[in-house]
């Protein structure tokens, strides 16, 4: 039943802008007198369907993170709902709904809010079977993702940016050893911890593991590290 999110950094402006939307919609029928959106800041480019505040406080001003981010919405998911529909068509609502829960957490870590919500409407009525609205559903993320990605493209036919972020220090082997034991206890401190850690980590493994963390998916991030610390230990042998 959730309608909304509010990804962690907290901002107040953020959460006091999605109280009010909420709270005025509930109360009213009338259109929403909605705040104005935070104005963007830094490096992080203004696009049509990305809260860019969010996804600067998700992403932690790292425009190099997000420029990745943005690259893997385009070249791996411009042509998802062409797959989710076959997926269907072969009688496979499993494997669709699987593919729009991926998608939906691509789509957040890059603060692409609202294509995130109809892709989770879509995903929904899918696992719930209701045939009757999947068409129109799917129809609705297509053009949401299509709308996103022809914003995105021209931002990355720019030079690569560059972050101006904090002086990268490693991860220790004690800080990533903390990390894989929270991972493999499914302990949430894993959360907090690879927080802590992101600007210690390359950003392939960063953009490798964030979606697994944003879906809880321990497991997943752990062998995602794992194969990450083998080929670094094989490259130094």
């Amino acid at each position: 039943g959730a309608v909304d999110f509010i990804a962690k950094p907290f901002d107040v402006d953020l959460m006091v802008q999605s109280i009010h939307r909420h709270a005025i919609s509930a109360l009213s029928t009338e259109p929403m007198n909605m705040l104005p959106p935070p104005a963007s800041t830094g490096a992080f480019p203004v696009i049509p369907g990305i809260e860019t505040r969010q996804a600067q406080l998700r992403l932690g001003d790292d425009m190099v993170l997000f420029h990745s981010l943005l690259s893997r919405v385009v070249e791996q998911f411009a042509d998802e709902p062409s797959r989710i529909r076959a997926d269907l068509d072969a009688g496979n609502p499993e494997d669709a709904a699987r593919r729009l829960h991926t998608l939906r957490g691509v789509l957040g870590n890059v603060a692409a809010v609202k294509a995130g919500e109809l892709t989770s409407l879509a995903e929904a009525a899918i696992k719930d079977g209701k045939t009757d609205i999947i068409p129109d559903a799917l129809r609705q993320v297509e053009a949401a993702l299509n709308q996103l990605v022809a914003a995105i493209r021209p931002i990355l036919a720019m030079p690569n940016p560059k972050s101006p972020a904090a002086p990268r220090q490693e991860a220790t082997e004690a800080q990533l050893d903390e990390l894989m034991k929270a991972l493999d206890d499914r302990n949430m401190e894993a959360l907090d911890l690879f927080e802590r850690l992101r600007t210690g980590l390359p950003e392939e493994v960063i953009a490798a593991t964030i979606p697994a963390m944003e879906a809880l998916k321990f497991e997943d991030a752990a062998i995602a590290l794992r194969r990450w610390l083998k080929e670094t230990a094989d490259a130094a042998s």
